[in-house]
C-alpha cells in the first residue's frame, strides 16, 4: 500500500504521472493485443469470513509492436491485498508481491512494462502461509509463471475494437467489528503513526 506516499508528496506525485502520460503518449505505436484468462486457486483467501467467497481469476492483457512484434506491455488482473511485507513486519513503502509480479515479466520478456491491476480485492489477502520470510516470494512467482502460460495461448483481439463502460449498484455484505477488534486495529494505527514508519 503507497496512498501515504503519495498523500505525503502530493505535488511530486502528480508531476511525475503528468509527464509519464505526456512521453508515453508521444511514444505510441501501434501495436497488436491478446488477452487470455483463466482461474489461480490456492493463493488467496477472504480475510473477513472463513467460507467467504474469493475471486480467484486472473487475466493478462499483452501489446505487442506490429513492426518487431516485441512485447511493450503486459497487464496482469489479479486480486489479493499486498500485504504479504506488512505482515513481515516492513511496514515502509513497498511494492510487496504485486511488484515483485512486475519485475519477473520484465525479467522474462526485456523491453516490456509490467503493469499490475489489483482487480476486486474487496476482503481478499494472500493466503496466510505465504507470510514467512521463507515463502513470502512465492505469490508474485507463481502469478508471474501462470502469466507466462496465459501469453502461449492468448488470443488476438484483431484491430475492430471498442471500448465500453458500465455501471450497477450492489449491496453487499459487510463485517461486523467487535469492541476488540476495533480496539486492536486502534492500537497498531496508533503504533504506527507515531513511529518512523511511513506508512
Amino acid at each position: 500500500h503507497t496512498r501515504s506516499l503519495c498523500d505525503w508528496s502530493s505535488d511530486v506525485c502528480s508531476s511525475d504521472l503528468a509527464t509519464a502520460a505526456i512521453l508515453a503518449f508521444q511514444d505510441r505505436r501501434p501495436v497488436r493485443l491478446r488477452t487470455a484468462s483463466r482461474r489461480l486457486d490456492g493463493l488467496l483467501v477472504n480475510r473477513t469470513r472463513a467460507d467467504g467467497p474469493v475471486e480467484d481469476h486472473l487475466t493478462v492483457l499483452a501489446a505487442e509492436d506490429l513492426a518487431t512484434n516485441a512485447p511493450t506491455f503486459v497487464v496482469v488482473n489479479y486480486q489479493g491485498h499486498p500485504t504479504v511485507q506488512i505482515q513481515l513486519g516492513n511496514d515502509d513503502v513497498s511494492r510487496d508481491w504485486p511488484g515483485e509480479t512486475t519485475d519477473w515479466i520484465e525479467k522474462k520478456l526485456p523491453g516490456a512494462v509490467g503493469l499490475f491491476f489489483m482487480g476486486s480485492s474487496g476482503d481478499l489477502n494472500v493466503r496466510p502461509e505465504f507470510e514467512s520470510v521463507e515463502r513470502c516470494r512465492e505469490p508474485a512467482r507463481t502469478v508471474a509463471e501462470a502469466v507466462f502460460d496465459l501469453l502461449a495461448g492468448a488470443r488476438n483481439l484483431g484491430s475492430d475494437l471498442s471500448v465500453a463502460a458500465d455501471r450497477r449498484e450492489a449491496t453487499l455484505p459487510t463485517r461486523r467489528y467487535d469492541r476488540a477488534a476495533v480496539e486492536r486495529e486502534l492500537d497498531r494505527k496508533s503504533t504506527r503513526l507515531n513511529s518512523s514508519h511511513t506508512v
